[in-house]
């Protein structure tokens, strides 16, 4: 769940800003508030701190309830983070940097590792840390 909106958001993100560029659709909400450039990385952060926090203070009857909805929105926030990885990791205001989509590349092996290959790295870790 959060592997496929962390992929949607980001080739969502991606997409709209071309188009944006291209003047076919209008320009996010966010880009300019009380004339300070506000990118989405900073959204992305706000939502999965919040989604972080829930999920440690959500009683577990009702946390059981919305776990696929917050995974949705973890998703979604790190979607945000990562389409703009290059950018604050440089601290540059440039959006077209490489280091954004190999981050992409990268996390996106660990999420397939995590979803297909969880069984073997648990019995791996199993073997490792036995005593």
């Amino acid at each position: 769940m959060i592997f496929s909106f962390f992929l949607i958001t980001f080739a969502t993100s991606r997409i709209w800003v071309y188009l944006a560029l291209k003047g076919i659709v209008p320009e996010s909400f966010t880009e300019n508030v009380r004339g300070v450039h506000i990118h989405h990385f900073a959204y992305g952060i706000l939502t999965t701190a919040i989604v972080g926090y829930l999920a440690f203070a959500l009683p577990k009857e009702f946390f059981e309830k919305w776990k696929l909805k917050l995974a949705a929105v973890f998703g979604i926030g790190l979607g945000w983070i990562f389409d703009e990885f290059g950018m604050w990791l440089r601290l540059e205001d440039e959006y077209y940097l490489r280091q954004t989509y190999d981050a992409i590349v990268v996390l996106s092996i660990i999420f397939i590792n995590i979803i297909y290959l969880g069984n073997f790295w648990k019995k791996l870790l199993k073997k490792f840390f036995k005593k």
